[in-house]
């Protein structure tokens, strides 16, 4: 069921603030003449769109604000009529899918003159507000608001009385759609000239993008051995220094791996004495395996070190060129390389915006059809059903001795 849950007015008139919360069924808000009961009608007058002046806005306040919560929730043959609502609200693009039971209505008048109305926290057009909120209020007060009163309200009874409610709900679907389809017709119709530019930008992008060749995590590694290429010198130097201080000593004393190799057979023979020492040998021995071990890895790191300008060239080339691409289009080189398939993949929808075009004409053709042969057919059946109704409203009307009285539905 619809329904007012809550209503907050502030600033309004004499009213600083007031927040009335409301129940299912019959609230009454009594008081004598004078307490402000009308106050609070006029209030909820200015959610259906009734004009704002400024002296509406209490005194000493900028502004007056008035904001109602509403339940959405089928109920008591309501459906049709949240149906009707929840349509309007997603075809102005005012839906909460997060609170799709939920309504919330503003209006804001200030001393400026200006006024704004709002839609579940979007400000809309006065007609918009209005619209939506005839649908959720009724104010029964010397003819005010009286829905029967609205033309636009004339059709829903005419469908309701005829039984035409679901032929109505399908020609409703379809003009959604062609709503839908002209949307996208029009952002495809942009200026041709912005979407050429568009097209050749993104072309540049993605192919200079997709030319690099890009892996990520290269360009750290391609640091790794620009620094290897620009200081082999140095390094080749410092490893063939520590593989002969290993091995050969430093011409005057041997080296580490000799001195130990003595240490472990003089272990060896005090552990066959001492067998409290066969620790203290195999450690050494043990020791002397992980020694020459190194001396061999670094002895292959000297020989597979090089000399290659040509190569250092390359990898600074490729560096240079990462780094380019890094600065354009993000911190790292995967995000260079997901900037570049965003960019193909809108390159691919623009590239045939011709077809789809052409594809949305089609269908925008067809709906029109489509609606317009279910609109005879609804035009009709509603024409029928208005003669219906007349005559049976023209038979109660004889029996409260208005037999002249006439009743007649126009359809336009």
């Amino acid at each position: 069921m619809t329904g007012l849950l809550e209503l907050h007015i502030r600033n309004f008139a004499i009213i600083d603030e007031l927040r009335l919360n409301f129940h299912a069924g019959l609230n009454v808000l009594t008081g004598e003449t004078g307490a402000g009961k009308s106050i609070i009608i006029d209030a909820l007058g200015l959610l259906l769109g009734d004009r704002a002046t400024t002296d509406m806005v209490r005194s000493g306040a900028e502004r007056a604000e008035v904001d109602a919560i509403f339940t959405l929730k089928p109920g008591n043959g309501t459906g049709e009529q949240i149906t009707d609502i929840h349509a309007l609200l997603e075809n102005e693009g005012l839906d909460n899918p997060d609170a799709p039971h939920t309504l919330l209505l503003g209006r804001e008048v200030r001393l400026s003159g200006r006024n704004i109305a709002r839609v579940n926290g979007r400000a809309v057009s006065l007609q918009i507000l209005s619209d939506i909120a005839s649908q959720l209020v009724d104010i029964h007060g010397q003819g005010e608001h009286l829905n029967l009163l609205h033309p636009r309200t004339h059709v829903a009874l005419i469908d309701r009385y005829g039984g035409l409610t679901e032929r109505r709900k399908k020609v409703a679907e379809l003009v959604r759609q062609l709503n839908g389809v002209r949307r996208e017709l029009e952002r495809l119709r942009q200026d041709a000239r912005t979407l050429a530019q568009r097209v050749d930008l993104l072309s540049f992008q993605a192919e200079e993008i997709a030319n690099a060749r890009l892996i990520p995590g290269e360009d750290e590694e391609m640091e790794n051995e620009r620094r290897r290429l620009g200081n082999a010198e140095s390094l080749l130097q410092l490893a063939q220094t520590a593989s002969g201080l290993l091995d050969e000593g430093d011409g005057e004393a041997l080296g580490v791996i000799d001195l130990l190799g003595q240490a472990v057979g003089r272990l060896e023979r005090l552990a066959r004495i001492d067998n409290s020492m066969e620790t203290a040998a195999e450690l050494s021995q043990s020791l002397l395996e992980q020694l020459s071990d190194l001396s061999r890895e670094i002895q292959d790191y000297a020989d597979n070190l090089e000399f290659n300008p040509e190569r250092l060239a390359e990898v600074e080339e490729r560096l240079q060129l990462v780094g380019n691409l890094k600065r354009k289009y993000g911190d790292s080189l995967t995000d260079v390389i997901a900037y570049g398939d965003k960019a193909q993949a809108e390159l691919d929808d623009l590239s045939d915006w011709e077809v789809k075009t052409a594809a949305l004409e089609a269908d925008e053709e067809r709906l029109l059809r489509e609606i317009g042969r279910l609109g005879a057919v609804l035009s009709a059946a509603r024409s029928a059903a208005g003669v219906e109704m007349a005559r049976q409203i023209e038979g109660e009307l004889a029996d409260l001795h208005m037999a002249h009285a006439r009743f007649g539905l126009a359809v336009e």
